[in-house]
């Protein structure tokens, strides 16, 4: 009898000790699972933005000319003209400025100059939309799934693409970091309608209206987005499990939400809606429409659409649907649904100019592109742990017909998916290596100084030697975009992509065709009757002429362009 009660004994105590282990390997499993894909999501992030940094490293000046347009916000804040338009006299700015004024912020904290700001804060002010990217969609749809999409998002982008694509660069670009806010919002929004308290709608609505300082685009589509899964919820609350009062409630909350955004977009927003009313006068910068999004090209990109990763997209886009009552599954469709319905707009309003019809787009045709592309690199990562997953199921299967091995410890379809996203990444990054990007080449021969560091001494003396009112006639346009804005200063007719769309542009294209024909026929009185509405005129050449433009003094050439000052008119009224 005492034996029998050692055994017993003894066999409890080992089954005690197995129960405790098998804990113990699970826990230790669950930590690994969670610790070791952020690792490797971090270890990805991390080689990229080096590979960035090393890219812009010996670079002056930005590739872009966007940022020039932020570099202006940021010096008409320092010149404290803020919200003054920094190219257009008289007027109010109508571009984000979040991106200036994290320029200017950087720029008060290091003392580095805002051009070599717009170039180094570029690899790890981008990074943010990678790194928000994997948090969002692990979080909706599980690590594997978000390491997948990171890598599309990392690895994807081909060579030759436009720097503003839903990719990683090393280029600063609103457009390019608003889509990490964008995810960012997304996720906070989608918290606020499960849990449907003030704070996380008031929260959802903050960064609804950073998003919207940063950049318009992801702003409406993260408004749109949000809008759609509110009424989502709305029918369910009220239709499904006839609850009105808590629709009524959530409805509130929503409303408190917009005000939030509102009120944080007041210094953007608010001196817009003020002077102008958001009515739009030139709608030709939100109808800009790149090559990749021109509608005679439309065929030829939806066949380019056949694609591989579009196919895994699209198994992706199944899988969520097939779990639309999943909070993750729904807030991508929603994203997924406002997105295509501006990309249709987009088409649409293209269609209606050939007709002489031109309408305000409300996001232009790229912006919409690069949203997709978004939507498409989460169902992507979506569709490469569906595929791992039904493989791992099969050898499951088949390891059970078989007998073939014990497959009951492996976890077949999670061992299938994680083969998958790392198969995915692999796959990806052999086909796109960044060695292969031109935006993570250092700059190679004279052709980087052509295009934009030989205009650095100019912008240089222009910023330092002239009043932030002083006003330039510039023949070439683009001489006024790289030169001109970045350093605050007005210009007499900006180019029509970078041209106030709540301004008539027509009055100041005959101005500059006015002051142009004056200086070519040396006609004294047309020229002072454009130029005297002017407190300082100032003529930029990018190139020494061989005849000196008549009442003009030669001030300084840099970077082989001129400036000339027009002081005829003004010693005439003196006189």
């Amino acid at each position: 009898m005492p034996n029998t009660l050692k055994r017993w004994n003894n066999f409890i105590h080992m089954q005690i000790f197995w129960k405790e282990h098998r804990a113990g390997r699970r826990t230790r499993g669950n930590i690994a699972a969670v610790i070791l894909p952020s690792l490797v999501a971090g270890a990805l992030l991390g080689w990229s933005l080096i590979l960035a940094c090393n890219a812009v490293d010996p670079c002056l000046v930005s590739r872009e000319w966007d940022i020039m347009r932020d570099m202006g916000i940021a010096q008409s804040i320092l010149d404290g003209r803020y919200p003054e338009d920094p190219v257009l006299a008289g007027e109010i700015s109508w571009y984000n400025p979040l991106t200036g004024l994290m320029l200017l912020a950087a720029h008060f904290l290091t003392d580095i100059p805002l051009m070599r700001l717009a170039v180094v804060m570029g690899p790890y002010l981008n990074l943010l939309a990678p790194l928000a990217f994997y948090f969002f969609a692990a979080s909706f749809f599980g690590r594997a799934a978000g390491l997948a999409g990171l890598c599309l998002m990392l690895f994807g982008k081909d060579g030759m693409s436009p720097y503003w694509t839903c990719a990683y660069s090393p280029w600063l670009l609103a457009s390019v970091y608003s889509l990490g806010l964008l995810f960012i919002t997304l996720a906070a929004g989608t918290k606020a309608v499960e849990r449907k308290t003030s704070s996380t709608f008031l929260l959802a609505g903050l960064l609804l209206g950073i998003t919207f300082l940063a950049h318009t685009a992801p702003a409406i589509i993260a408004g749109g987005t949000l809008l759609l899964l509110m009424l989502w919820e709305q029918y369910r609350l009220r239709r499904v499990e006839g609850r009105p009062k808590e629709a009524r409630t959530l409805l509130g909350l929503f409303l408190l939400l917009l005000c939030m955004a509102f009120f944080v977009s007041l210094p953007y927003s608010g001196p817009i809606l003020w002077r102008y009313q958001f009515h739009v006068l030139n709608p030709w910068p939100s109808l800009y429409a790149s090559q990749n999004v021109e509608l005679h090209n439309l065929p030829g990109q939806l066949w380019h659409a056949v694609s591989l990763r579009n196919g895994v997209a699209l198994l992706g886009a199944l899988a969520v649907f097939r779990t639309r009552d999943n909070r993750g599954a729904r807030v991508v469709i929603c994203w997924g649904l406002v997105s295509c319905l501006l990309m249709a707009q987009h088409y649409a309003w293209q269609a209606l100019r050939l007709n002489d019809v031109v309408l305000p787009s409300v996001v232009p045709g790229h912006h919409a592109a690069i949203h997709l592309a978004a939507v498409r690199t989460v169902l992507f990562g979506v569709g490469v742990v569906a595929l791992g997953s039904f493989a791992g199921r099969g050898l499951a299967v088949l390891s059970r017909r078989f007998g073939l091995w014990r497959a009951e410890g492996l976890a077949l379809p999670r061992t299938g998916a994680w083969t998958a996203a790392a198969l995915a990444g692999l796959i990806l990054y052999g086909h796109n290596p960044y060695s292969g990007r031109i935006d993570f080449q250092p700059p190679g021969g004279s052709a980087y100084y052509d295009l934009f560091e030989r205009h650095l001494p100019m912008y240089c003396w222009i910023r330092d030697h002239t009043p932030p009112d002083a006003v330039f006639l510039c023949p070439d346009e683009n001489l006024g975009i790289q030169v001109v804005m970045p350093a605050g200063r007005k210009l007499v007719n900006p180019m029509l992509l970078y041209f106030n769309p709540y301004v008539e542009r027509g009055p100041y294209t005959l101005r500059q065709e006015a002051l142009l024909k004056a200086l070519e026929t040396g006609d004294k009185d047309a020229l002072c009757d454009v130029a005297g509405q002017y407190p300082r005129l100032y003529v930029l050449l990018d190139e020494p002429v061989d005849k000196e433009p008549p009442f003009a003094t030669r001030v300084v050439e840099a970077g082989g362009s001129v400036l000339y000052e027009i002081q005829y008119c003004w010693k005439n009224l003196d006189d």
